[in-house]
């Protein structure tokens, strides 16, 4: 293909004339220089599967969602704890039911090789819908979601359970017993801790490191530290999993900082997994995206422009 691009200044002189109907219809008279292109389009295909896998947090409101997600690199999907409200007798024994959870497991062509990520803050959301009164029934639900998800031909290694989601390191000690209980009642899930703007220090998190199979770490606040950078290849070295994530509520947000270059970060400090708040979930209401002053509501964030898959140095 033969064309030409043509460009305009933008602190000009020119002059655009309505040229018919519908709103944009101009045209333009003033300085303009072309420059002549050659484009030369090759018989190449890009490899449909993401380099590093993608977790937008997104539980999949219908059919077309989940298929737009999966298309733009999702390979975790989420179940939300809320739902895994096992029913409890009097001796602290849970049945294994949660039929919206089951719902939901059926809309993924293939549970036994997909990846589920089990969020948010899987602690709190337990002594909600239990009370706190009953936390010491923390490690037998722990217990009783690892069971549920062999039940239903789910492998607990593929099972992330984020047990904290952005917590305060004030209160470390909380999160410390909490994820000792848990490892010690079901090491075969990768217990999860998601980490945000409340900075916890890297010396906090190699108390924590024993326990946690996989970091996410919030990418504008854990990847510039020196000590935090340390920690990070020490982990990786120790084959335990690190991924990113970024999170912006502002409407106004940098999209490519936010989004577009979420995949290549993931890339550039060789992580496994990237990670974002959050893609389409299909539903109506998102609160914190609502305008001022407007009566609607919008879906949640679209995920990168492009498949994460094109995304690699090299193959973009």
């Amino acid at each position: 293909y033969e064309g030409r691009i043509r460009i305009v200044p933008l602190n000009g002189k020119g002059i655009f004339a309505k040229a018919g109907y519908g709103y944009g219809n101009l045209n333009y008279s003033g300085e303009m220089t072309d420059l002549p292109f050659t484009l030369q389009v090759r018989d190449i295909e890009l490899d449909k599967e993401p380099s590093v896998p993608g977790n937008f947090f997104s539980p999949a409101g219908n059919p077309e969602v989940l298929k737009l997600l999966t298309d733009a690199g999702m390979r975790v999907f989420k179940l939300s704890p809320w739902y895994l409200n096992f029913p409890v007798d009097k001796e602290g024994n849970f049945k294994l039911e949660a039929p919206k959870t089951k719902e939901e497991m059926e809309s993924i062509s293939d549970v036994s090789k997909s990846k589920f990520f089990i969020g948010y803050s899987s602690y709190h959301t337990f002594l909600n819908v239990y009370g706190k009164n009953r936390a010491a029934l923390w490690p037998k639900w722990v217990q009783a979601v690892s069971q549920f998800m062999k039940q239903n031909g789910i492998d607990p290694k593929n099972c992330y359970v984020e047990v904290f989601d952005e917590p305060d390191p004030k209160n470390f000690d909380e999160i410390l017993g909490a994820l000792e209980a848990a490892r010690k009642a079901a090491p075969e899930m990768k217990l999860t801790v998601t980490l945000g703007a409340h900075i916890m220090s890297a010396e906090q998190m190699e108390k924590l490191n024993p326990y946690v199979d996989c970091w996410i770490l919030w990418s504008h606040g854990y990847f510039t530290r020196p000590e935090h950078l340390a920690f990070i290849r020490k982990t990786q070295k120790e084959g335990r999993e690190i991924w990113h994530y970024t999170c912006d509520t502002s409407p106004r947000s940098s999209l490519d900082r936010n989004y577009r270059r979420n995949a290549w970060f993931g890339e550039y400090h060789n992580l496994n997994g990237n990670a974002l708040y959050q893609g389409i979930t299909g539903l109506r209401e998102c609160l914190w995206k609502r305008l001022p002053k407007e009566k609607f509501f919008t879906t949640a964030r679209l995920p990168p422009s492009r498949p994460s898959a094109t995304w690699p140095s090299g193959r973009a």
